[in-house]
């Protein structure tokens, strides 16, 4: 078995300690951004921002329907759903 601080010498485990340093430094520094700035409880809907509906339906009419009934722009999307169970099962996403 090859030992990593045999072949590079003690000088190894002060970069380990190093490396450790800075990225616990990093973190501190993230979180206390992230206490000042926290994440909104609500989003608002908006054409930079997250979409308040978000549905995902099995039919294109019940989809259609849904997206004229909402009272802001609604788009309708179709993705296929890989379950092993129901390969290529078309849904449709409304957002």
């Amino acid at each position: 078995m090859h030992n990593p601080e045999k072949f590079y010498g003690g000088h190894i485990n002060y970069l380990k300690q190093q490396h450790q340093s800075r990225c616990l430094l990093q973190l501190k520094k993230n979180y206390h951004i992230q206490k000042e700035k926290p994440f909104p409880a609500v989003f608002k809907s908006r054409l930079d921002g997250p979409s308040v509906a978000w549905n995902v339906f099995k039919r294109l009419s019940l989809a259609a329907s849904f997206a004229d009934s909402c009272t802001k722009d609604c788009m309708v999307f179709s993705f296929e759903e890989r379950v092993p169970e129901n390969p290529g099962q078309r849904l449709f996403l409304v957002t």
